[in-house]
């Protein structure tokens, strides 16, 4: 589908002032090869995909079937997890695989029940969370069998495990030098809140892993609901989206000093805010906004300073978006979202609150698109879906 609805809304602060009348000049294509937890057009399983930005070309890197997390392992190969969607009671395997596609990957040894896997941004450094033997649990039931914290080389050498995580632990992040691991748990091993499941366990605390010594320390002063947290390109910051990512504009960022352990909350009323990237310089932070309540009329991509304040709409996308990225070289920034249509065949019911007016059915039509970081200016690069697992750029 070739509907692309970015527009440009300014531009990033701390850019160049330009004269009222006077067009912002791209900065020209996007350049790097993306990963992608996703699917294309005919896929009947989810698998890691590698876009290309200069050419276009996607392959399907570590074999065709089904993968659920993915990270660069160097500029040429990337770490995949193997296997089903549901990470508790999937029996996932870590294997080395070519970026290009041609070989269907080499198994990461000494860990069994891989749910994901994460690595520090130049590549040299693997953790991931897994099990030492096959568990039987389940997203319903009695607990699984606790986690463990896993680091390796980049080259799938050296594997150690760390310390032992709740078997509701997800969501692992790097540091840049590899030597922190920033994880969300559960913080209980026996129970789950009524109404949850392990697959699902609802509200979650930020814990940072010493990968030299396994102590960890819990965050303190988050919300109850966590997003995915990122590290500052200097590590000394983890910024995620937190709060209630419900009906209300309550998700706000929250920015958690690495050598305190403290966080802290910076309130928007008005807005919603998800997935928070830095620059790859550390000067700037984008963010996914929106005013709450599943209008995708109010999504937008926004950009402020690296302390979340001076937040500005780049583009306005109007569509349901769920990743953001930047591109190595800080010219464009990377959303992956979808068209949302409604759908108002036999069955439909009128929803007066549906985003536009409509029904309360409606098709979502998938896309890749750049921001130029400077204009605003949109292109639409891929039609292919991306799944929870984020995107993530080649060193």
């Amino acid at each position: 589908m070739g509907l692309v609805l970015l527009t440009a809304c300014g531009q990033a602060p701390g850019a160049p002032a330009q004269e009222p009348a006077a067009a912002v000049e791209d900065s020209g294509e996007a350049q790097g090869r993306l990963a992608v937890r996703g699917v294309q057009p005919g896929d009947t399983t989810a698998g890691v995909l590698v876009l290309d930005l200069g050419t276009g070309g996607v392959v399907r890197a570590g074999g065709q079937g089904e993968a659920r997390s993915a990270a660069w392992a160097g500029s040429d190969r990337i770490a995949v997890v193997r296997g089903g969607a549901y990470a508790v009671e999937a029996r996932g395997e870590l294997v080395l695989a070519a970026a290009d596609g041609s070989d269907e990957g080499t198994p990461i040894g000494g860990t069994a029940d891989v749910l994901e896997v994460t690595a520090s941004p130049d590549g040299a450094h693997l953790a991931w969370l897994g099990r030492a033997e096959h568990s039987d649990g389940a997203c319903l039931g009695p607990a699984p069998a606790p986690l463990g914290l896993y680091v390796a080389a980049g080259d799938g050498t050296g594997v150690r495990r760390v310390t032992e995580v709740p078997a509701a632990s997800s969501s692992p992040v790097l540091s840049p030098d590899g030597g922190t691991v920033a994880v969300l748990d559960h913080g209980d091993d026996t129970t789950i809140r009524p109404g949850r499941d392990w697959c699902d366990p609802g509200e979650g605390r930020l814990v940072l892993v010493d990968v030299t010594t396994g102590a960890a320390r819990v965050v303190t002063g988050t919300p109850e609901i966590i997003g995915a947290p990122r590290f500052s390109p200097d590590g000394a910051t983890v910024v995620f989206g937190g709060g209630y990512f419900g009906t209300s504009p309550d998700a706000d960022l929250v920015f958690v000093d690495v050598a305190s352990g403290t966080a802290r909350r910076v309130l928007t009323p008005q807005t919603s805010e998800r997935m928070p990237v830095y620059s790859p310089d550390g000067q700037q932070l984008a963010v996914l906004t929106d005013a709450g309540g599943g209008d995708t009329s109010t999504a937008a991509v926004s950009v402020g300073r690296a302390d979340g304040t001076g937040m500005e709409a780049l583009a306005v996308t109007g569509t349901a978006d769920e990743h953001l990225a930047w591109t190595p070289d800080g010219s464009h920034l990377v959303v992956a979202g979808a068209v949302i249509v409604p759908d108002c065949g036999e069955g439909a019911t009128a929803q007066a609150s549906f985003p536009g007016g409509g029904c309360d059915t409606a098709q979502a039509f998938p896309e890749i698109r750049t921001i130029d970081a400077r204009s605003g200016v949109s292109h639409r690069v891929s039609d292919s879906g991306a799944l929870p697992g984020g995107l993530t750029f080649a060193p």
